[in-house]
């Protein structure tokens, strides 16, 4: 991953990474502030090693056999926590358990040295001081009981330190050795930092894998906003996108446009239809042709015969059959009609491309809707022989790496792309909420009037070749990415792929 995906990973997670910091590091001083304080002491022994642990006789003349220095420093590092030395401690007047004192005393050694070091903790530092004042007397009373027990009569049996006390505290610890709050919500503070930053990219990479069922809206609850509400912040942004491919037409001729997108679900033939329908509304003929063998949906939306590119290939019907009117004026609808057995091949086919060409010399504009890049090659297939392409993508749910493979398949045949329609933005933001102040002014009571849909206007044979009407200056500067906000209360742009 490059360091600027890393960084657009942390900016759109960010507000789950510092939830996971503040919540690590709030539990971390609540614990620390939970615990009960420990208070902690050391003390450092020396080791004897002149003294004889048992007297050992051998087999052949009695030679008393003793231990190797090494062998006496691990020896008593581990009898200073044994039983004997802790009921000594408790016979002392130390006031805890065998147990406790079990817990609360460990011996480790330097094998290089002679030096034992014992630590003493405890909830109470003058229980901390008592035991490391008597720890080592203990010890070697404990030990001298030991040689007493085990000698043989008669035997002799000297003094016996072997612990000396090197360097035992004076006084009770005076600050506990543990909890540490500061450091503990330190430590809390970067696990949390790296859990979030973990889950983060974990939901990052659930995002490109794992995609939610895709719930198809019915066809025909497709909203044509640019028709039932023009005064709607949706219908006017679908006016910018005419406007901007209006002002790219006056630099090169763009006559038949594909419109498609990554995935499904995006919202792709919403935009083709309510494009086609402000197209037609600036006084263009336009053709709108459903080239979704798949899954066909425009005779749904309009509410015509399911006749149309597939009676063309399959049954060799005339293409003025194909055209019919529909109720916005100057716009005309191809149905896709049934389902081929090859969509693809017939799509790039020579009788496709005659069949583009004869809507091209009827039309100003021709609009294909086509089915996503990344379901199947028709989009690509028919962006080969069209003059442009628009992609449309949903704000939040299309992965960056969905849209770089449906980019680089339009870019192996070469195709124009236009630009890309942002899908389901949020309104509010900038142009959008003045507009929606702008269209509340322009309605009636609070509610949008609703447009009345004209006459369905004949279906000629050919489509009037009348001189289209001439174009106003643009005023609005093309770009290459636009977006429509979906979320308005009454309509949405989007949802029928």
């Amino acid at each position: 991953m490059e360091l600027v995906q890393f960084a657009r990973v942390l900016r759109r997670w960010a507000w789950l990474i510092v939830l996971f910091a503040a919540i690590a590091t709030v539990t971390a001083a609540v614990v620390s502030y939970e615990l009960p304080e420990s208070y902690q002491a050391k003390v450092v022994a020396l080791v004897n090693p002149k003294q004889v642990l048992l007297p050992v006789t051998d087999t052949s003349g009695g030679a008393t056999a003793s231990f190797s220095a090494d062998q006496l420093v691990a020896t008593y590092a581990r009898l200073i926590n044994a039983t004997t030395v802790q009921q000594k401690l408790i016979a002392d007047g130390v006031p805890r358990t065998a147990g406790e004192l079990s817990q609360n005393i460990t011996a480790k050694t330097d094998p290089s040295t002679s030096v034992v070091d014992i630590t003493i903790k405890d909830r109470d530092p003058q229980v901390v001081q008592l035991i490391a004042t008597d720890i080592i007397p203990a010890f070697n009373a404990s030990l001298q009981g030991l040689q007493e027990k085990v000698a043989a009569p008669g035997s002799r049996t000297p003094r016996l330190d072997a612990l000396v006390p090197w360097d035992v505290p004076a006084t009770a610890p005076t600050t506990p050795e543990s909890p540490k709050p500061v450091l503990n919500m330190l430590f809390g503070l970067a696990a949390g930092l790296a859990i979030g930053v973990g889950f983060a990219f974990l939901l990052e990479l659930a995002n490109r894998v794992l995609k939610p069922t895709v719930h198809r809206k019915n066809p025909e609850q497709v909203a044509l906003v640019a028709v039932t509400h023009p005064h709607d912040p949706v219908a006017e942004n679908y006016r910018a996108i005419r406007t901007n491919l209006l002002f790219n037409s006056l630099q090169r001729k763009l006559q038949s446009i594909v419109v498609t997108s990554a995935i499904p679900g995006e919202g792709k033939t919403s935009t083709s239809c309510n494009l086609a329908v402000t197209m037609a509304q600036a006084g263009n003929r336009v053709v709108l042709v459903d080239a979704d063998f798949r899954r066909p949906s425009l005779h749904k939306i309009f509410h015509k015969p399911a006749v149309g590119l597939g009676n063309l290939f399959l049954q060799n019907r005339p293409e003025d059959e194909l055209i019919v009117s529909t109720n916005v004026q100057n716009l005309w609808l191809v149905c896709s009609g049934p389902t081929p057995p090859n969509p693809s091949e017939l799509l790039g086919s020579e009788r496709m491309t005659d069949v583009i060409a004869g809507l091209r010399e009827q039309a100003d504009v021709v609009i294909f809707d086509t089915p996503p890049i990344g379901a199947v090659t028709d989009a690509v297939v028919l962006a080969a022989q069209c003059d442009g392409v628009i992609m449309v993508v949903e704000r939040g749910r299309t992965d960056v790496a969905s849209i770089n493979r449906a980019t680089e398949k339009l870019e192996s045949v070469h195709a124009n792309m236009l630009g890309v329609v942002l899908n389901r933005v949020r309104a509010g933001d900038g142009d959008y909420s003045y507009y929606q102040y702008y269209s509340k002014a322009a309605s009636t009571n609070g509610k949008h009037s609703t447009a009345t849909l004209p006459t369905p206007s004949p279906v000629p044979a050919k489509l009037p070749l009348a001189e289209p009407t001439p174009l106003p200056a643009p005023s609005v500067r093309a770009v290459e990415g636009f977006e429509v906000p979906s979320d308005a209360p009454r309509a949405q742009s989007g949802g029928q792929s």
